[in-house]
């Protein structure tokens, strides 16, 4: 269970730090006032399919109602500039049973894609946003050899 956590922080971690892609159509519109809240992680899937080592894929499954050691919140909150919002990460602890600030990052919104403004190359794509799901697919590295498809759900 331990290496589980393990993953799945580092995944988090890699979360900043690798470029994205997609193959959705860009042209949706996304409803900030339902892109901005507090949303839950129930769901991560993580694929690869690198040259010459192989293909594979793990995830992982949260519960809504009762977080875990590892559990991950994200917020989305809207700055005074347009288009920009702050997305911060947290994690949920068993030995007081609260959620605690882990990392937080400045972006942009256009279209479908959440651009880091610190990083221009580090791009998430937003898939799906419906009743309270949020599912965002990032692609590491420009060839697209792994990938993290995260679904969230608003708290209300």
């Amino acid at each position: 269970m331990k290496t589980l956590r393990f993953w799945g922080i580092t995944l988090m971690a890699i979360l900043l730090s690798v470029n994205f892609t997609s193959c959705s159509d860009d042209d949706e519109p996304i409803n900030i006032e339902e892109l901005e809240g507090e949303w839950i992680l129930l769901h991560e899937v993580y694929s690869w399919d690198i040259p010459g080592e192989g293909t594979g894929s793990e995830d992982w499954n949260y519960d809504f109602n009762q977080p875990e050691e590892g559990s991950v919140k994200m917020t989305i909150t809207a700055t005074d500039e347009e288009n920009i919002y702050r997305v911060s990460y947290f994690f949920y602890r068993e030995s007081d049973e609260d959620w605690h600030y882990d990392w937080g990052m400045t972006v942009r919104l256009e279209g479908n894609k959440i651009i880091d403004v610190d990083y221009e190359e580090d791009v998430t794509e937003i898939t799906s946003l419906a009743s309270g799901r949020l599912v965002l697919t990032e692609k590491y590295y420009e060839d697209g050899t792994e990938t993290v498809v995260s679904t969230y759900q608003k708290k209300n």
